[in-house]
């Protein structure tokens, strides 16, 4: 799963993202288990809820490949442009473990237009970009709102194949 932590920042602003489907299945890899390391047990959910993708979710382990780090690198650029999650930890503590994993499996969540425009944080976040709030979610309205939820569609198959794919859509904006 890609979260947050996955991530690194390189030399020249660059980042080095950790996905970790993609390096279970490389062999130039290798993986050591150590008294560190966090292992779960069976039919308990791996990872962070906020940036899991349904299938994860679900726990269907045998659908777990580059498309499940796409919908967690479409979490983590939704909250690149909104400042917050598409479910927020507030929303999905609230409801216990099993209703979290149900509403990050069948909840559409809003556009990142939508919840930037009705946050409270919108004014500081457009600061920041040193854009009007306004202009600043006209331009995350359409184009980039399509392209986050495209990464966050629930079904696999709907979804970019490759973070290639996902970059170049990115890059063309």
């Amino acid at each position: 799963m890609l979260q947050p932590l996955s991530y690194s920042q390189l030399e020249r602003g660059a980042c080095a993202f950790l996905f970790t489907s993609q390096q279970r299945r490389s062999p130039k890899h290798e993986y050591k288990l150590t008294d560190k390391t966090l292992l779960t047990e069976l039919g308990r959910t791996i990872g962070t809820l906020l940036y899991s993708s349904p299938e994860q979710a679900a726990g269907r382990l045998n659908d777990i490949d580059t498309r499940t780090d796409i919908y967690s690198l479409g979490v983590l650029l939704y909250e690149l442009l909104s400042g917050e999650l598409p479910f927020t930890e507030a929303e999905l503590r609230s409801v216990g473990e099993q209703a979290m994993q149900r509403q990050i499996i069948e909840k559409e969540p809003s556009k990142p237009s939508a919840k930037l425009s009705s946050s409270n944080t919108l004014p500081s976040i457009a600061a920041n970009r040193q854009l009007d709030p306004a202009k600043l979610t006209r331009q995350i309205r359409g184009e980039l709102d399509w392209i986050v939820m495209k990464a966050l569609e629930k079904e696999p198959n709907r979804r970019y194949a490759t973070a290639t794919s996902l970059a170049e859509d990115v890059r063309t904006f």
